[in-house]
């Protein structure tokens, strides 16, 4: 005998405050933001019937473009819609490959039937949280040790080297030279009239203008070895960071030479590699199926796992977008720095990287 399953209803409990909120009120106050609001009040009812998430299943070519279909909307408005709600925090990813998102809002305030249901399903959500903070925990905890035993290597290098500039003969034998320029100056002063003054003053000074050269020399190989060093330190970080070690040390170095070289910045590889480092740490990839680092970087495996924005983008200062005040009104459009990608896939295909 087939049961048939009870039907449950839910609902949406929508705050007294939800239009007076800050980022309502920002929204609203958009060129068009009106619209905006009632998407996102569309996007709400349409999540709460799916443990408030929205799938994407590949219909469209992109998240938006299915969404506008299921929600009778513009393209354009939904595209705008998506990018302020993952900018404020109202529209959260959590699959990497952009299946499903999830509305925070919504699963605060849905209601349904049964409230022993509900109950339930609080403490799985408590339970699931718990476990994600556990997991943050250790592994924060992984990378302050790290970093404190970096920290302490360190530190043994500056002591070693000061033991190293304590110890050195050249600086004793500077002071033993200017002594005894000092005592010859002593006894020129007793034989004014002595042709040896003359030679000794010239001794004197050509010992000054050769120290003045040293120092200048000094000051000038320091300012070129903190250029030089640079980029050689984004590529120890680099090392430090990648979740797997590496056994091609030349090989690597020379795809993140190409990398940079070609324009592409180090920060952008550096946050790759973190998320990558992190994803291999929450699905507790076995080490085999790590990638290795200059398959990493040759592949463009590294691009999969780009932010959405530049960090060091002057325009939108690393948030994805930017506002145009035209009169009136505001108009909010996403950054060029959000199209790199396409700019790192064409330089995987270039002539110049097969060869």
């Amino acid at each position: 005998m087939v049961t048939r399953r009870r039907k449950r209803y839910y609902w949406l409990k929508l705050d007294e405050d939800f239009f007076n909120s800050k980022q309502i009120k920002k929204l609203r106050k958009l060129a068009g933001g009106d619209t905006f609001a009632i998407i996102y009040l569309k996007m709400l009812l349409l999540s709460i019937n799916n443990d408030c998430l929205i799938s994407y299943d590949g219909v469209e070519n992109s998240f938006e473009e299915e969404l506008a279909l299921q929600l009778d909307e513009g393209v354009d408005n939904v595209k705008v819609t998506v990018m302020y709600l993952k900018a404020q925090g109202l529209l959260e990813q959590i699959e990497l490959d952009g299946t499903k998102y999830s509305l925070p809002y919504a699963s605060k305030n849905v209601g349904s039937e049964a409230e022993s249901t509900e109950r339930v399903r609080r403490m799985r959500e408590r339970k699931k949280l718990l476990l994600e903070a556990q997991k943050k925990e250790s592994y924060l905890n992984a990378t302050e040790t790290k970093k404190l035993s970096t920290a302490l290597q360190c530190n043994e290098n500056v002591t070693s080297g000061s033991e190293c500039v304590t110890v050195d003969n050249l600086p004793l034998q500077c002071n033993a030279n200017e002594t005894h320029n000092e005592n010859s100056l002593q006894c020129n002063t007793k034989s004014l009239q002595s042709n040896d003054l003359l030679q000794c003053n010239a001794d004197v000074t050509q010992y000054n203008e050769s120290v003045m050269l040293d120092k200048d020399k000094n000051k000038n190989n320091k300012y070129i070895s903190s250029i030089t060093n640079e980029s050689v330190d984004n590529f120890k970080v680099f090392v430090e960071e990648y979740p797997k070690k590496i056994n091609n040390f030349e090989l690597t170095k020379n795809q993140w030479n190409f990398l940079i070289k070609s324009g592409v910045p180090s920060t952008d590889i550096l946050s790759a590699t973190r998320k990558y480092k992190y994803k291999v740490f929450l699905e507790h990839t076995d080490w085999k199926y790590i990638k290795n680092s200059e398959n990493f970087l040759r592949d463009g495996t590294w691009i999969d796992y780009l932010p959405l924005a530049l960090d060091c983008c002057d325009i939108c200062k690393g948030s994805g977008y930017e506002y145009i005040n035209n009169a009136d009104m505001t108009v909010m459009k996403p950054c060029r720095c959000t199209q790199r990608k396409d700019f790192y896939k064409s330089l995987m295909q270039a002539q110049e990287r097969r060869a």
